[in-house]
């Protein structure tokens, strides 16, 4: 009965694990759960509660609280406020940092993680079948990027960090694993899929954190990382030549005479990314130390985009998070995100913990195109794994 006490925590965070799978109500629900045995771990658990690390949660907490008093001292603070219910999460988790800091072990850390790949690769599966069944029924392929799946609703943008944390996670246990084929398999399914749904900057990410590994990671033998390297070369180069979305994303990263503004009438998602950039860019340089407010500052470049002759009534938004601090809440608020995200890679590198350290840098990267952190599914991705990695390294407790 003592052992099931103290392990209360690590059944919410079991049961969190499934979030690639839940649609939204139940994300609230997962989360609820999470906090509810959070709360019986710190009060029914009989392992005592060290010494809180107070000035790494305050960090944690800090470009998130930037945001939250620029909303409150806004003349539209309720708009403003409201805005952020998809990204609360950010708060929640420290909060709970600071009921419970009692550490996690690392069997218990894998078994989560394990739980998110099973979720994934479920995840997955339905995507393929359902763009299957979609053709099948109605004679025109499935487009992941412009329709919605039924029940998850699901973006792509998502999906692809859930599996590139996926084959990071099944690579850097592939040396231990008793079942290598299977999870090479995996892996390759894995990728295929990335492949599939062409998200550069997770495709980016991935190469980028390939060559980190095969340079500075003695774990494997280099015969091995070699052959995962180009193994994913091969892979990439196969599905230029026969995945449709993927041959046209990467031709219009290549075709450089065609990155201008968005006045086209189809332009692309480069070209819709350069008009917020040059909506925001004006506004940030006018209010660089305090921001506009979030909901101002997205409701100003889409009143600014109106300009183009291609609006459609979409709200956009800056497509990059370090832009979004800058315009929403200043420089402050930026400064104090990358000091946090430094501290991570930091501990990180010096923990020796890879998993930790990539998928740092998956984030830092997809911020770079997304404002990942901003929704519902981002904002609990990057808690979640956060919360595993200074629980299993003991990082809430003061040393």
């Amino acid at each position: 009965m003592i052992t099931y006490k103290n392990n209360i925590e690590y059944y919410g965070l079991l049961f969190l694990a499934f979030f690639p799978l839940y649609p939204f109500f139940l994300l609230s629900i997962g989360i609820g759960v999470y906090l509810i045995s959070v709360f019986l771990s710190r009060y029914l658990g009989k392992v005592k509660q060290e010494k809180t690390n107070y000035h790494f949660i305050f960090l944690s907490v800090l470009f998130y609280l930037f945001l939250l008093i620029k909303a409150f001292l806004n003349e539209n603070y309720i708009e403003e406020i409201k805005y952020f219910r998809s990204s609360v999460s950010l708060l929640i988790f420290p909060l709970a940092w600071l009921i419970s800091n009692k550490p996690i072990s690392s069997k218990q850390r894998k078994n989560v993680i394990k739980i998110f790949v099973y979720s994934s690769f479920i995840l997955a599966i339905y995507i393929v079948f359902f763009s299957l069944f979609f053709t099948l029924k109605t004679n025109r392929n499935f487009n992941i990027f412009y329709e919605e799946i039924p029940i998850i609703n699901v973006h792509p943008n998502y999906a692809s960090l859930y599996f590139l944390t996926s084959i990071l996670f099944i690579y850097l246990n592939l040396k231990e694993s008793k079942s290598k084929i299977i999870d090479v398999l995996l892996m390759l399914f894995f990728t295929t899929i990335l492949f599939i749904l062409a998200v550069r900057v997770v495709i980016v990410a991935l190469l980028i954190i390939l060559s980190i590994e095969f340079l500075f990671n003695k774990q494997f033998s280099t015969i091995t990382k070699s052959s995962i390297f180009i193994g994913v070369i091969l892979l990439a180069v196969f599905s230029f030549f026969i995945i449709k979305p993927f041959n046209k994303k990467i031709k219009e990263t290549i075709l450089l005479q065609k990155i201008e503004l968005p006045y086209a009438k189809f332009p692309t998602s480069t070209q819709i990314r350069l008009g917020i950039y040059d909506c925001a860019l004006p506004i940030v340089e006018k209010n660089f130390f305090f921001g506009v407010g979030a909901q101002s500052f997205e409701k100003e470049i889409n009143e600014c985009y109106k300009k183009f002759n291609n609006y459609d009534k979409v709200n956009y938004n800056t497509h990059n998070y370090y832009l979004f601090l800058l315009g929403s809440s200043g420089i402050f608020s930026l400064l104090s995100f990358v000091y946090l995200f430094a501290l991570h890679l930091k501990k990180a590198v010096a923990l020796k913990d890879h998993l930790y350290l990539y998928i740092t840098i998956s984030l830092l990267i997809t911020l770079l195109t997304e404002n990942f952190l901003s929704r519902v599914q981002g904002a609990i991705f990057a808690m979640f794994f956060i919360t595993l990695f200074i629980k299993s390294n003991n990082l809430l407790v003061e040393k």
